[in-house]
Protein backbone atom coordinates (compact mmCIF):
# COMPACT_ATOMS: atom_id res chain seq x y z
CA UNK A 1 0.00 0.00 0.00
CA UNK A 2 1.38 3.47 -1.41
CA UNK A 3 1.27 6.31 1.83
CA UNK A 4 -0.95 8.97 1.80
CA UNK A 5 0.41 11.89 0.29
CA UNK A 6 3.29 9.98 -1.51
CA UNK A 7 1.71 9.33 -5.16
CA UNK A 8 0.80 12.99 -6.10
CA UNK A 9 2.64 12.83 -9.67
CA UNK A 10 3.40 16.88 -9.03
CA UNK A 11 5.73 15.76 -6.11
CA UNK A 12 7.77 14.01 -9.21
CA UNK A 13 7.69 17.66 -10.95
CA UNK A 14 8.52 19.69 -7.92
CA UNK A 15 11.56 17.44 -6.78
CA UNK A 16 13.59 18.38 -10.85
CA UNK A 17 12.53 22.26 -10.12
CA UNK A 18 14.17 21.86 -7.07
CA UNK A 19 17.43 20.17 -8.49
CA UNK A 20 17.18 21.72 -11.72
CA UNK A 21 16.08 25.20 -11.25
CA UNK A 22 17.75 26.82 -14.30
CA UNK A 23 17.44 23.84 -16.69
CA UNK A 24 14.91 24.28 -19.50
CA UNK A 25 11.66 22.37 -19.11
CA UNK A 26 9.20 24.01 -21.71
CA UNK A 27 10.22 25.60 -24.92
CA UNK A 28 7.57 26.52 -27.64
CA UNK A 29 7.49 29.32 -30.68
CA UNK A 30 4.61 31.56 -30.43
CA UNK A 31 2.17 32.74 -33.20
CA UNK A 32 4.77 34.85 -34.48
CA UNK A 33 7.15 32.16 -34.68
CA UNK A 34 9.32 34.07 -31.76
CA UNK A 35 10.59 31.56 -29.28
CA UNK A 36 9.56 31.04 -25.35
CA UNK A 37 11.23 29.02 -23.08
CA UNK A 38 10.21 28.26 -19.31
CA UNK A 39 12.90 26.97 -17.04
CA UNK A 40 11.76 24.24 -14.38
CA UNK A 41 12.38 27.06 -11.77
CA UNK A 42 9.99 29.37 -13.63
CA UNK A 43 7.31 26.28 -14.37
CA UNK A 44 7.39 25.55 -10.59
CA UNK A 45 6.93 29.15 -9.74
CA UNK A 46 3.66 29.72 -12.37
CA UNK A 47 2.08 26.60 -11.66
CA UNK A 48 2.55 27.22 -7.80
CA UNK A 49 1.18 30.48 -8.46
CA UNK A 50 -1.67 29.20 -10.67
CA UNK A 51 -3.08 26.86 -7.90
CA UNK A 52 -3.04 29.45 -5.04
CA UNK A 53 -5.12 31.60 -7.59
CA UNK A 54 -7.33 28.43 -8.16
CA UNK A 55 -7.52 28.43 -4.74
CA UNK A 56 -8.90 31.67 -4.25
CA UNK A 57 -11.44 30.57 -6.38
CA UNK A 58 -12.97 27.70 -4.37
CA UNK A 59 -11.02 25.02 -6.66
CA UNK A 60 -10.10 22.36 -3.94
CA UNK A 61 -9.28 18.33 -3.97
CA UNK A 62 -11.73 16.46 -6.03
CA UNK A 63 -12.85 19.17 -8.07
CA UNK A 64 -13.19 18.68 -11.83
CA UNK A 65 -11.42 20.83 -13.97
CA UNK A 66 -12.12 21.05 -17.44
CA UNK A 67 -9.16 21.49 -20.27
CA UNK A 68 -9.35 22.84 -23.23
CA UNK A 69 -5.84 24.31 -24.48
CA UNK A 70 -3.42 22.59 -26.76
CA UNK A 71 -0.40 21.27 -26.30
CA UNK A 72 2.04 24.34 -24.94
CA UNK A 73 3.27 26.05 -22.13
CA UNK A 74 -0.07 27.12 -20.94
CA UNK A 75 -1.71 23.42 -20.97
CA UNK A 76 0.60 22.10 -18.65
CA UNK A 77 1.09 24.88 -16.10
CA UNK A 78 -2.83 24.46 -15.93
CA UNK A 79 -2.36 20.53 -15.30
CA UNK A 80 0.22 21.02 -12.36
CA UNK A 81 -1.65 23.24 -11.00
CA UNK A 82 -5.01 21.61 -10.62
CA UNK A 83 -3.05 18.44 -10.29
CA UNK A 84 -1.16 19.78 -7.07
CA UNK A 85 -4.45 20.77 -5.43
CA UNK A 86 -5.46 17.47 -5.95
CA UNK A 87 -8.15 19.10 -8.21
CA UNK A 88 -9.19 16.79 -11.28
CA UNK A 89 -8.46 17.52 -14.84
CA UNK A 90 -10.70 16.87 -17.47
CA UNK A 91 -9.71 16.04 -21.37
CA UNK A 92 -12.49 16.06 -24.19
CA UNK A 93 -11.82 16.35 -27.37
CA UNK A 94 -13.41 19.46 -29.26
CA UNK A 95 -13.76 17.24 -32.46
CA UNK A 96 -16.32 15.23 -31.35
CA UNK A 97 -19.00 17.94 -31.71
CA UNK A 98 -21.13 20.09 -28.94
CA UNK A 99 -23.38 17.83 -28.61
CA UNK A 100 -21.29 14.85 -27.12
CA UNK A 101 -18.81 17.79 -25.44
CA UNK A 102 -21.72 18.69 -23.59
CA UNK A 103 -22.44 15.47 -22.48
CA UNK A 104 -18.71 14.97 -21.29
CA UNK A 105 -19.64 18.13 -19.28
CA UNK A 106 -22.48 16.86 -17.74
CA UNK A 107 -21.14 13.62 -16.54
CA UNK A 108 -18.22 15.52 -14.38
CA UNK A 109 -19.78 18.45 -13.67
CA UNK A 110 -16.50 20.55 -13.39
CA UNK A 111 -16.37 23.21 -10.95
CA UNK A 112 -13.90 25.10 -13.46
CA UNK A 113 -13.31 25.75 -17.33
CA UNK A 114 -9.80 26.62 -18.49
CA UNK A 115 -9.86 27.57 -22.23
CA UNK A 116 -7.87 29.20 -25.18
CA UNK A 117 -10.51 32.03 -26.46
CA UNK A 118 -11.67 29.65 -29.58
CA UNK A 119 -12.57 27.51 -26.48
CA UNK A 120 -14.67 29.76 -24.87
CA UNK A 121 -16.96 29.41 -28.34
CA UNK A 122 -17.98 26.16 -27.16
CA UNK A 123 -20.42 28.15 -24.23
CA UNK A 124 -22.43 29.49 -26.91
CA UNK A 125 -23.50 25.77 -28.54
CA UNK A 126 -23.08 23.63 -24.96
CA UNK A 127 -25.51 24.53 -21.76
CA UNK A 128 -24.03 22.59 -19.64
CA UNK A 129 -20.37 24.31 -20.26
CA UNK A 130 -22.14 27.52 -19.63
CA UNK A 131 -23.52 26.23 -16.28
CA UNK A 132 -19.31 25.79 -15.19
CA UNK A 133 -18.95 28.14 -12.23
CA UNK A 134 -15.28 29.48 -12.63
CA UNK A 135 -14.94 30.64 -16.49
CA UNK A 136 -10.94 31.08 -16.89
CA UNK A 137 -9.23 31.86 -20.39
CA UNK A 138 -5.80 31.37 -21.29
CA UNK A 139 -5.53 34.96 -23.09
CA UNK A 140 -7.78 37.16 -24.56
CA UNK A 141 -11.06 37.82 -23.09
CA UNK A 142 -12.44 40.41 -21.03
CA UNK A 143 -12.99 40.01 -17.53
CA UNK A 144 -16.74 39.76 -18.35
CA UNK A 145 -16.74 37.22 -20.12
CA UNK A 146 -13.95 35.14 -17.95
CA UNK A 147 -11.04 35.18 -15.34
CA UNK A 148 -7.48 35.40 -17.21
CA UNK A 149 -4.80 32.87 -16.46
CA UNK A 150 -1.97 35.37 -16.46
CA UNK A 151 -3.26 38.03 -14.16
CA UNK A 152 -4.01 34.92 -11.49
CA UNK A 153 -0.76 33.88 -11.88
CA UNK A 154 1.07 37.37 -11.50
CA UNK A 155 -2.09 37.71 -8.58
CA UNK A 156 -0.29 35.35 -6.45
CA UNK A 157 3.00 35.16 -7.55
CA UNK A 158 5.55 34.01 -4.28
CA UNK A 159 1.97 32.76 -2.62
CA UNK A 160 3.58 29.11 -1.28
CA UNK A 161 0.49 26.83 -2.15
CA UNK A 162 1.45 22.86 -0.84
CA UNK A 163 0.92 19.75 -2.78
CA UNK A 164 -2.42 18.06 -1.48
CA UNK A 165 -2.05 14.75 -0.26
CA UNK A 166 -3.78 12.46 -2.29
CA UNK A 167 -4.29 8.32 -2.29
CA UNK A 168 -3.55 6.25 -5.42
CA UNK A 169 -6.54 5.56 -5.69
CA UNK A 170 -7.58 9.29 -6.07
CA UNK A 171 -8.73 10.56 -9.26
CA UNK A 172 -6.24 12.61 -11.35
CA UNK A 173 -6.88 12.85 -15.12
CA UNK A 174 -10.18 12.23 -16.71
CA UNK A 175 -9.83 11.57 -20.12
CA UNK A 176 -12.75 11.62 -22.52
CA UNK A 177 -12.29 9.26 -25.81
CA UNK A 178 -13.61 10.81 -28.95
CA UNK A 179 -16.41 8.60 -29.43
CA UNK A 180 -15.84 7.24 -32.93
CA UNK A 181 -16.53 3.99 -32.37
CA UNK A 182 -19.44 4.12 -29.44
CA UNK A 183 -20.30 7.00 -27.19
CA UNK A 184 -17.66 9.11 -25.39
CA UNK A 185 -16.32 7.95 -21.83
CA UNK A 186 -14.16 8.87 -19.54
CA UNK A 187 -11.21 7.00 -18.86
CA UNK A 188 -10.62 7.51 -14.59
CA UNK A 189 -6.97 8.01 -14.55
CA UNK A 190 -5.99 7.83 -10.88
CA UNK A 191 -2.83 9.53 -9.44
CA UNK A 192 -1.71 5.87 -8.63
CA UNK A 193 -2.44 4.87 -12.23
CA UNK A 194 -0.62 7.70 -13.75
CA UNK A 195 2.37 7.44 -11.90
CA UNK A 196 2.79 3.84 -13.34
CA UNK A 197 1.64 4.60 -16.58
CA UNK A 198 4.53 7.40 -16.96
CA UNK A 199 6.76 4.16 -15.47
CA UNK A 200 5.48 2.18 -18.23
CA UNK A 201 6.10 4.67 -21.16
CA UNK A 202 10.08 5.18 -19.31
CA UNK A 203 11.34 3.37 -21.97
CA UNK A 204 15.11 2.61 -21.10
CA UNK A 205 16.28 3.59 -24.55
CA UNK A 206 14.96 7.31 -23.60
CA UNK A 207 17.43 7.61 -20.73
CA UNK A 208 20.02 8.81 -22.80
CA UNK A 209 17.91 11.39 -24.22
CA UNK A 210 17.76 14.84 -22.76
CA UNK A 211 15.53 16.31 -25.25
CA UNK A 212 11.98 15.44 -26.77
CA UNK A 213 9.95 16.76 -29.56
CA UNK A 214 6.32 15.17 -28.26
CA UNK A 215 3.71 14.15 -30.72
CA UNK A 216 1.31 13.38 -27.85
CA UNK A 217 -0.08 15.04 -25.07
CA UNK A 218 1.11 12.64 -22.03
CA UNK A 219 4.73 12.98 -23.11
CA UNK A 220 5.56 15.95 -21.73
CA UNK A 221 4.63 15.25 -18.35
CA UNK A 222 6.36 12.11 -18.61
CA UNK A 223 9.40 15.08 -19.27
CA UNK A 224 8.72 16.97 -16.44
CA UNK A 225 8.89 14.43 -14.11
CA UNK A 226 11.85 13.22 -15.83
CA UNK A 227 13.86 16.56 -16.09
CA UNK A 228 13.89 16.20 -19.88
CA UNK A 229 12.95 19.51 -21.90
CA UNK A 230 10.06 19.28 -24.04
CA UNK A 231 10.49 21.53 -27.24
CA UNK A 232 6.33 21.32 -27.95
CA UNK A 233 5.88 21.66 -32.02
CA UNK A 234 3.41 24.34 -33.21
CA UNK A 235 1.00 22.48 -35.00
CA UNK A 236 -2.58 23.71 -36.02
CA UNK A 237 -5.23 21.85 -34.59
CA UNK A 238 -6.66 19.12 -36.92
CA UNK A 239 -3.73 19.88 -39.89
CA UNK A 240 -1.14 17.69 -38.26
CA UNK A 241 -0.74 15.98 -42.11
CA UNK A 242 0.01 19.16 -43.63
CA UNK A 243 2.75 20.71 -41.13
CA UNK A 244 5.21 19.07 -42.73
CA UNK A 245 7.31 21.94 -43.68
CA UNK A 246 6.64 24.17 -40.65
CA UNK A 247 7.92 20.88 -38.49
CA UNK A 248 11.33 20.52 -40.39
CA UNK A 249 12.16 24.25 -39.47
CA UNK A 250 11.40 23.54 -35.83
CA UNK A 251 13.33 19.93 -35.72
CA UNK A 252 16.52 21.95 -37.55
CA UNK A 253 16.39 25.11 -35.10
CA UNK A 254 16.12 22.95 -31.76
CA UNK A 255 18.04 19.38 -32.87
CA UNK A 256 16.20 17.68 -30.18
CA UNK A 257 17.01 14.03 -29.42
CA UNK A 258 13.84 12.34 -29.07
CA UNK A 259 10.71 12.58 -31.05
CA UNK A 260 7.14 10.79 -31.81
CA UNK A 261 4.23 11.41 -33.45
CA UNK A 262 1.10 9.94 -35.82
CA UNK A 263 1.44 7.85 -39.04
CA UNK A 264 0.85 10.86 -41.21
CA UNK A 265 2.18 13.63 -39.11
CA UNK A 266 5.72 11.90 -39.18
CA UNK A 267 5.29 10.85 -43.45
CA UNK A 268 3.99 14.64 -44.02
CA UNK A 269 7.41 15.86 -42.35
CA UNK A 270 9.31 13.03 -43.90
CA UNK A 271 8.22 14.21 -47.10
CA UNK A 272 8.85 17.92 -46.67
CA UNK A 273 12.15 16.94 -45.66
CA UNK A 274 12.97 14.94 -48.98
CA UNK A 275 11.32 17.53 -50.82
CA UNK A 276 14.08 19.83 -49.30
CA UNK A 277 16.79 17.09 -49.46
CA UNK A 278 17.46 17.09 -45.25
CA UNK A 279 17.97 14.46 -43.20
CA UNK A 280 17.02 15.04 -39.25
CA UNK A 281 20.16 13.59 -37.67
CA UNK A 282 19.55 15.17 -33.92
CA UNK A 283 16.69 12.40 -33.38
CA UNK A 284 18.14 9.22 -31.80
CA UNK A 285 14.99 7.35 -30.83
CA UNK A 286 11.73 7.80 -33.18
CA UNK A 287 8.49 6.92 -31.76
CA UNK A 288 5.10 6.20 -33.95
CA UNK A 289 1.31 5.22 -32.96
CA UNK A 290 -1.80 6.52 -32.74
CA UNK A 291 -2.54 4.28 -35.73
CA UNK A 292 -1.38 1.92 -38.02
CA UNK A 293 1.80 2.95 -39.95
CA UNK A 294 2.11 1.25 -43.80
CA UNK A 295 5.41 -0.28 -44.13
CA UNK A 296 6.22 2.15 -47.20
CA UNK A 297 5.87 5.04 -44.99
CA UNK A 298 7.88 3.19 -42.68
CA UNK A 299 10.84 2.98 -44.95
CA UNK A 300 10.47 6.64 -46.06
CA UNK A 301 10.63 7.71 -42.01
CA UNK A 302 14.31 5.34 -42.25
CA UNK A 303 15.85 7.90 -44.93
CA UNK A 304 14.94 10.94 -43.00
CA UNK A 305 15.50 10.14 -39.27
CA UNK A 306 19.04 8.51 -40.23
CA UNK A 307 20.65 7.99 -36.75
CA UNK A 308 17.47 7.31 -35.29
CA UNK A 309 16.11 3.89 -34.20
CA UNK A 310 12.59 3.77 -35.27
CA UNK A 311 9.56 2.01 -32.56
CA UNK A 312 6.21 1.67 -33.74
CA UNK A 313 3.75 1.54 -30.18
CA UNK A 314 0.64 0.05 -30.13
CA UNK A 315 -2.24 1.34 -26.78
CA UNK A 316 -4.98 3.31 -26.45
CA UNK A 317 -6.39 5.89 -24.06
CA UNK A 318 -7.18 3.05 -21.61
CA UNK A 319 -3.97 1.48 -21.89
CA UNK A 320 -0.53 2.86 -22.94
CA UNK A 321 1.78 1.23 -23.91
CA UNK A 322 0.20 -2.19 -24.67
CA UNK A 323 3.26 -3.49 -27.15
CA UNK A 324 6.29 -2.08 -29.29
CA UNK A 325 8.11 -3.16 -32.23
CA UNK A 326 11.44 -2.04 -33.77
CA UNK A 327 10.97 -0.74 -37.29
CA UNK A 328 13.81 -2.60 -38.65
CA UNK A 329 12.18 -6.41 -37.69
CA UNK A 330 8.98 -4.82 -38.77
CA UNK A 331 10.27 -4.37 -42.38
CA UNK A 332 12.37 -7.22 -42.26
CA UNK A 333 10.09 -9.85 -40.79
CA UNK A 334 6.21 -8.66 -40.64
CA UNK A 335 5.99 -6.42 -43.69
CA UNK A 336 6.32 -10.07 -46.30
CA UNK A 337 3.33 -11.43 -43.80
CA UNK A 338 1.29 -7.98 -44.28
CA UNK A 339 1.71 -8.36 -48.17
CA UNK A 340 0.05 -11.63 -47.52
CA UNK A 341 -3.12 -10.29 -46.07
CA UNK A 342 -2.19 -11.23 -42.78
CA UNK A 343 -2.61 -7.15 -41.27
CA UNK A 344 -0.53 -4.90 -39.04
CA UNK A 345 2.06 -6.55 -36.79
CA UNK A 346 2.74 -3.89 -33.37
CA UNK A 347 5.14 -6.44 -32.06
CA UNK A 348 5.90 -7.82 -28.11
CA UNK A 349 4.00 -6.61 -25.55
CA UNK A 350 5.24 -4.58 -22.93
CA UNK A 351 6.47 -6.90 -19.79
CA UNK A 352 3.91 -5.68 -17.27
CA UNK A 353 0.59 -6.55 -18.94
CA UNK A 354 -0.99 -9.66 -19.44
CA UNK A 355 -2.54 -9.61 -23.26
CA UNK A 356 -5.51 -12.55 -24.19
CA UNK A 357 -6.90 -12.90 -27.49
CA UNK A 358 -10.56 -13.52 -26.68
CA UNK A 359 -13.51 -15.03 -28.78
CA UNK A 360 -15.27 -12.41 -31.19
CA UNK A 361 -18.86 -14.30 -30.14
CA UNK A 362 -17.64 -13.73 -26.01
CA UNK A 363 -19.24 -10.57 -24.19
CA UNK A 364 -19.30 -11.78 -20.18
CA UNK A 365 -18.58 -8.76 -18.42
CA UNK A 366 -17.23 -11.12 -15.12
CA UNK A 367 -15.11 -14.25 -15.51
CA UNK A 368 -13.25 -16.67 -13.02
CA UNK A 369 -11.06 -18.06 -15.60
CA UNK A 370 -10.24 -15.79 -18.51
CA UNK A 371 -7.38 -17.40 -19.58
CA UNK A 372 -9.23 -20.77 -19.88
CA UNK A 373 -11.73 -18.66 -22.66
CA UNK A 374 -8.13 -17.20 -24.52
CA UNK A 375 -7.87 -18.62 -27.71
CA UNK A 376 -4.23 -19.92 -29.08
CA UNK A 377 -1.92 -18.30 -31.59
CA UNK A 378 -2.78 -17.72 -35.05
CA UNK A 379 -6.55 -17.75 -34.17
CA UNK A 380 -8.28 -14.01 -34.74
CA UNK A 381 -10.05 -12.53 -31.71
CA UNK A 382 -10.24 -9.50 -29.94
CA UNK A 383 -7.61 -8.32 -27.94
CA UNK A 384 -7.95 -7.89 -24.23
CA UNK A 385 -5.24 -6.80 -21.53
CA UNK A 386 -4.97 -6.16 -17.65
CA UNK A 387 -1.66 -4.86 -15.76
CA UNK A 388 -0.93 -1.91 -13.67
CA UNK A 389 -1.02 0.59 -16.03
CA UNK A 390 -4.59 -0.45 -17.81
CA UNK A 391 -7.10 1.85 -16.73
CA UNK A 392 -10.00 -0.15 -14.70
CA UNK A 393 -12.93 2.11 -14.63
CA UNK A 394 -14.77 4.93 -16.67
CA UNK A 395 -16.33 7.83 -14.51
CA UNK A 396 -19.81 7.55 -13.80
CA UNK A 397 -20.50 5.05 -16.59
CA UNK A 398 -21.63 1.11 -15.37
CA UNK A 399 -22.92 0.87 -19.25
CA UNK A 400 -19.61 1.27 -20.54
CA UNK A 401 -17.63 -0.69 -17.72
CA UNK A 402 -19.61 -3.29 -18.50
CA UNK A 403 -19.38 -3.33 -22.07
CA UNK A 404 -15.55 -2.81 -22.26
CA UNK A 405 -14.38 -4.33 -18.98
CA UNK A 406 -13.87 -7.17 -17.54
CA UNK A 407 -13.54 -8.44 -13.55
CA UNK A 408 -11.98 -11.50 -12.94
CA UNK A 409 -10.59 -12.79 -9.53
CA UNK A 410 -7.01 -11.69 -10.65
CA UNK A 411 -7.89 -8.38 -11.99
CA UNK A 412 -9.71 -6.10 -14.53
CA UNK A 413 -9.26 -6.88 -17.71
CA UNK A 414 -10.04 -4.69 -20.59
CA UNK A 415 -11.21 -4.67 -24.14
CA UNK A 416 -9.53 -2.58 -26.32
CA UNK A 417 -11.77 -3.51 -29.03
CA UNK A 418 -9.34 -4.61 -32.04
CA UNK A 419 -9.59 -7.72 -33.22
CA UNK A 420 -6.01 -9.45 -33.59
CA UNK A 421 -4.12 -12.36 -33.25
CA UNK A 422 -0.49 -13.76 -31.58
CA UNK A 423 1.90 -15.26 -34.70
CA UNK A 424 4.38 -17.88 -33.40
CA UNK A 425 6.91 -15.84 -32.24
CA UNK A 426 4.87 -13.92 -29.44
CA UNK A 427 4.53 -10.87 -31.48
CA UNK A 428 1.31 -9.16 -31.28
CA UNK A 429 -0.95 -8.07 -34.52
CA UNK A 430 -3.73 -5.83 -35.14
CA UNK A 431 -6.15 -6.70 -37.72
CA UNK A 432 -9.07 -3.68 -37.29
CA UNK A 433 -11.79 -2.85 -35.05
CA UNK A 434 -13.67 -6.13 -33.43
CA UNK A 435 -16.87 -4.08 -35.00
CA UNK A 436 -15.76 -4.31 -38.37
CA UNK A 437 -15.62 -8.37 -38.51
CA UNK A 438 -16.80 -9.57 -42.36
CA UNK A 439 -17.85 -12.74 -42.86
CA UNK A 440 -15.35 -14.46 -45.22
CA UNK A 441 -16.62 -16.40 -48.11
CA UNK A 442 -13.45 -17.84 -48.82
CA UNK A 443 -13.17 -19.33 -45.51
CA UNK A 444 -11.50 -22.38 -45.07
CA UNK A 445 -10.28 -23.71 -42.29
CA UNK A 446 -6.41 -24.34 -42.19
CA UNK A 447 -5.36 -27.59 -42.12
CA UNK A 448 -2.67 -29.15 -39.23
CA UNK A 449 0.96 -27.39 -40.29
CA UNK A 450 -0.03 -24.72 -42.95
CA UNK A 451 0.80 -20.97 -42.61
CA UNK A 452 -1.64 -18.82 -42.15
CA UNK A 453 -3.73 -16.97 -44.96
CA UNK A 454 -6.54 -15.08 -44.94
CA UNK A 455 -8.60 -17.69 -46.21
CA UNK A 456 -8.26 -19.56 -43.22
CA UNK A 457 -9.73 -17.06 -40.47
CA UNK A 458 -13.47 -17.16 -40.91
CA UNK A 459 -13.85 -13.49 -40.50
CA UNK A 460 -11.89 -10.50 -42.44
CA UNK A 461 -10.81 -7.12 -41.14
CA UNK A 462 -10.32 -4.05 -42.85
CA UNK A 463 -6.13 -3.88 -42.31
CA UNK A 464 -5.68 -7.31 -43.70
CA UNK A 465 -6.92 -5.81 -47.13
CA UNK A 466 -5.68 -1.97 -46.74
CA UNK A 467 -1.48 -3.81 -45.83
CA UNK A 468 -1.60 -5.05 -49.04
CA UNK A 469 -2.91 -2.20 -50.48
CA UNK A 470 -1.31 0.68 -49.31
CA UNK A 471 1.88 -1.09 -50.23
CA UNK A 472 1.74 -0.07 -54.02
CA UNK A 473 3.45 2.65 -55.57
CA UNK A 474 0.25 4.32 -56.88
CA UNK A 475 -1.51 3.99 -53.42
CA UNK A 476 -1.77 6.77 -50.71
CA UNK A 477 -3.97 5.45 -48.20
CA UNK A 478 -6.86 2.93 -48.61
CA UNK A 479 -10.07 1.40 -47.08
CA UNK A 480 -11.55 -1.72 -46.91
CA UNK A 481 -14.70 -2.18 -45.77
CA UNK A 482 -18.51 -3.41 -46.40
CA UNK A 483 -20.72 -1.90 -47.60
CA UNK A 484 -24.87 -2.56 -49.14
CA UNK A 485 -24.03 -6.27 -48.26
CA UNK A 486 -20.59 -6.58 -50.24
CA UNK A 487 -16.91 -5.73 -49.78
CA UNK A 488 -15.29 -2.74 -51.27
CA UNK A 489 -11.99 -1.11 -51.61
CA UNK A 490 -11.94 2.69 -51.57
CA UNK A 491 -8.55 4.06 -52.79
CA UNK A 492 -7.08 7.70 -52.20
CA UNK A 493 -3.82 7.86 -55.14
CA UNK A 494 -0.68 9.49 -54.72
CA UNK A 495 -1.12 11.73 -57.53
CA UNK A 496 -4.65 12.37 -56.76
CA UNK A 497 -6.03 10.62 -59.96
CA UNK A 498 -9.56 9.31 -59.60
CA UNK A 499 -10.10 7.57 -62.50
CA UNK A 500 -7.43 4.27 -62.94
CA UNK A 501 -8.73 1.37 -64.31
CA UNK A 502 -5.27 -0.39 -64.26
CA UNK A 503 -4.78 0.26 -60.76
CA UNK A 504 -8.03 -1.16 -60.07
CA UNK A 505 -7.40 -4.06 -61.79
CA UNK A 506 -4.15 -4.45 -60.27
CA UNK A 507 -5.61 -4.29 -56.77
CA UNK A 508 -8.02 -6.81 -57.62
CA UNK A 509 -5.30 -9.22 -58.84
CA UNK A 510 -3.94 -8.31 -55.11
CA UNK A 511 -6.74 -8.99 -53.50
CA UNK A 512 -7.24 -12.77 -55.05
CA UNK A 513 -7.47 -14.18 -51.10
CA UNK A 514 -10.26 -11.70 -50.59
CA UNK A 515 -14.03 -10.66 -51.52
CA UNK A 516 -14.07 -7.86 -53.58
CA UNK A 517 -17.23 -5.88 -55.20
CA UNK A 518 -15.40 -3.38 -56.63
CA UNK A 519 -13.01 -0.61 -56.40
CA UNK A 520 -13.54 2.73 -55.89
CA UNK A 521 -11.38 5.92 -55.89
CA UNK A 522 -11.74 9.17 -53.59
CA UNK A 523 -10.11 12.70 -54.27
CA UNK A 524 -9.41 12.44 -50.31
CA UNK A 525 -10.48 9.34 -47.68
CA UNK A 526 -12.41 10.85 -44.58
CA UNK A 527 -9.75 10.28 -41.07
CA UNK A 528 -10.01 11.06 -37.85
CA UNK A 529 -9.00 14.97 -37.10
CA UNK A 530 -6.62 14.40 -34.13
CA UNK A 531 -4.18 12.49 -35.72
CA UNK A 532 -4.98 12.27 -39.61
CA UNK A 533 -4.61 8.68 -40.26
CA UNK A 534 -7.53 6.82 -38.99
CA UNK A 535 -10.23 5.88 -41.85
CA UNK A 536 -13.29 7.54 -40.64
CA UNK A 537 -15.02 4.10 -42.26
CA UNK A 538 -18.78 5.41 -41.36
CA UNK A 539 -18.15 8.67 -43.63
CA UNK A 540 -16.13 6.30 -46.19
CA UNK A 541 -19.58 4.29 -46.41
CA UNK A 542 -22.28 6.67 -46.50
CA UNK A 543 -20.17 8.06 -49.67
CA UNK A 544 -19.67 4.88 -51.06
CA UNK A 545 -23.35 4.65 -51.01
CA UNK A 546 -24.48 7.76 -52.31
CA UNK A 547 -21.94 6.91 -55.00
CA UNK A 548 -23.70 3.85 -55.94
CA UNK A 549 -26.89 5.55 -56.01
CA UNK A 550 -25.64 8.03 -58.26
CA UNK A 551 -24.03 5.44 -60.24
CA UNK A 552 -27.28 3.35 -60.35
CA UNK A 553 -28.96 6.54 -62.27
CA UNK A 554 -26.02 6.59 -64.61
CA UNK A 555 -26.34 3.26 -65.27
CA UNK A 556 -29.85 3.49 -66.65
CA UNK A 557 -28.70 6.26 -68.81
CA UNK A 558 -26.11 3.92 -70.44
CA UNK A 559 -23.17 6.28 -68.67
CA UNK A 560 -21.46 4.29 -65.96
CA UNK A 561 -17.51 2.99 -66.57
CA UNK A 562 -16.20 0.33 -64.91
CA UNK A 563 -13.96 2.56 -62.42
CA UNK A 564 -15.61 5.43 -60.69
CA UNK A 565 -15.26 8.11 -58.58
CA UNK A 566 -15.91 9.09 -55.35
CA UNK A 567 -15.83 12.74 -54.41
CA UNK A 568 -15.63 13.32 -50.23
Amino acid sequence: MEKTGSVNIALEVDARVRSRPDSPALVEWDARGRELRLSFGGFGSRTAALAAGLAKEGIAKGDRVLLLVPMGIDLYVAILAVIRLGAVCVFADPYMGPKRFDACCAAVRPKAFIGIPKGHLFRLMCPNLRKVPVQIATHGLPRWLALGMGRMIRGAEGVHSAIAAVEAGDPALISFTTGSSGAPKGSNRTHGFLRRQLEALDDPRKTACASDFPGFPILPLENLARGRVSFIPRLKPGKVAEAGGSIVRQLQAWKPEMMSGSPAYLESVADAALAKGTTLGSVRMLFTGGAPITAKALEKLTRVWTSAEIAVVYGSTEAEPVASLDAAELLRECRPLSRQGLGFCVGYPVASLRVLILPLDFTASECRDLAAVGIPSGRMGEIAVCGPHVNTEYWNNAAGERANKIKTPDGIWHRMGDAGYFDVKGRLWVTGRAHAAMANPHYRPLQAGAGLSPSGWEWLFPYQAECVVDEMPKVRKSAYLEAMGAHWVVVETASGEVRDPGLAAEIRSALADFPVAGVRFIDRLPVDPRHNSKVEYAKVRSLLEAQTARSGRSRENGQEGLVMEIRA
